[in-house]
């Protein structure tokens, strides 16, 4: 037999008993949701060789001086010389080293440049084909990560350092 009216009458009269359990009764704690970093992009750094990367990569302490004769593939030459960065230990300079990202909306090159550091010491920038993204990111303070993940000596300087960012 369906329910008659009397029958749902009598149901409404029991939702505020109903009510009152539920509010003494006690909550659960929600389930803790695992933290999940998401992968935003990789590369190599741009500028490296222009800023303080090369003397970290290379193991210089301050006070100490290396020069290096850049070549490229029209036959130029150019000679940098790359000094110890002070207050920075070389041997932090290593995968997994944690890098710091810092937008630069006034660079005049780039509006939506951001640089890469490693403490004080400069080591160049996101590339122009990754940063706007990055750069936006930044500037709306979400929490990115930036991690070395190689470092291969025996490529050219500019393609030594490989990081990858994530989105914590």
């Amino acid at each position: 037999m369906p329910p008659t009216r009397r029958d749902f009458i009598k149901c409404i009269g029991v939702l505020p008993l109903a009510a009152a359990l539920a509010r003494a009764a006690p909550a659960k704690p929600p389930a803790a949701t695992p933290q999940r970093r998401l992968l935003l992009n990789r590369f190599s750094i741009a500028g490296f060789q222009y800023y303080n990367g090369p003397a970290l990569a290379r193991g210089l302490r301050p006070g100490d001086e290396l020069d290096h004769i850049v070549e490229f593939e029209d036959g130029r030459r150019h000679q940098m010389t790359y000094k110890g960065v002070k207050g920075i230990d070389p041997r932090r300079f290593k995968i997994g080293a944690s890098l710091k990202l810092t937008p630069e909306p006034r660079n005049p090159h780039d509006p939506f440049a951001v640089e890469i550091h490693l403490g004080r010491a400069k080591l160049g920038y996101v590339p122009r084909s990754d940063n706007k993204h990055i750069s936006r990111l930044l500037e709306q303070g979400a929490g990115l990560e930036c991690r070395v993940i190689e470092i291969d000596t025996q490529s050219e300087v500019w393609d030594r350092v490989r990081v990858k960012v994530w989105l914590a």
